[in-house]
């Protein structure tokens, strides 16, 4: 059924206890993150080192939680949205909603004057889709497929996904705005086409178009957790 439980679960056709095996592991990466954000970085009375080795040790039993929670559902790369299947569906199915959302931001930031082009921005076009390519495994892989099975397919698992998606991205209220709104859209196409290349792609070009064109006043930085208290002055690091 799961790392917690039990035998392979289909997505459909959950029994009470798939379904409470499958909401377990999605608060568990809730937790996991909620430690990662907030916990460790704002334990001012840890040392860098200890923060350091809290913080490999939640990654070392984040990635062991799901290596375990996908061999005991049997999921294979396509399931998981790794696969070359469905690759140029979900590109169907992401190009309009990201060409728009892509042109309005272009076309705000260029109206308002708030184009930040920094000489890294390539280096961040090329490198976030990795980055991005992380989150949306964590996102679409393991909980959105963990809400399908109790929830089913469907607008709700769909809208959870991207609920939680924007709630990790909190306290930054315009990116947990952006979050919400992009991932209804990722979350949406990997369930019409579970692939997960063409969503990360978009993350990395939508990523780096809301950083580049979003005024400083509405977008300060895009750091999430205890560090963007940190960022905008309203707790101290104390490191």
């Amino acid at each position: 059924m799961s790392c917690l439980g039990a035998k392979k679960t289909t997505i459909g056709q959950s029994s009470s206890l798939a379904r409470l095996s499958a909401a377990s592991e999605v608060l568990l990466l809730i937790f996991f993150f909620f430690l990662m954000a907030w916990a460790i970085p704002g334990a001012h009375n840890l040392s860098v080192d200890v923060r350091f080795y809290a913080s490999l040790s939640v990654i070392t039993a984040l990635f062991t939680l799901t290596i375990f929670s996908h061999l005991s559902y049997e999921e294979n790369f396509t399931d998981l949205g790794f696969g070359k299947e469905n690759f140029w569906q979900a590109v169907e199915i992401l190009a309009l909603p990201v060409f728009l959302l892509a042109l309005a931001m272009v076309i705000i930031g260029s109206n308002l004057g708030t184009v930040y082009i920094k000489r890294k921005i390539l280096w961040q076009f090329l490198g976030i889709p990795f980055w991005g390519l992380i989150q949306q495994y964590l996102l679409q892989s393991i909980i959105n497929r963990r809400l399908q099975i109790i929830f089913g397919k469907g607008w709700l698992s769909i809208s959870l996904t991207a609920a939680i998606f924007a709630l990790v991205h909190l306290p930054n209220p315009t990116l947990a705005i952006a979050t919400l709104i992009a991932g209804f859209i990722w979350a949406y196409s990997f369930q019409k086409a579970q692939n997960l290349y063409p969503i990360a792609l978009s993350h990395g070009l939508l990523s780096t178009l809301f950083a580049t064109f979003t005024p400083k006043w509405l977008l300060p930085n895009m750091v999430v957790g205890y560090g963007y208290l940190v960022k905008v002055g309203w707790v101290s690091a104390n490191y």
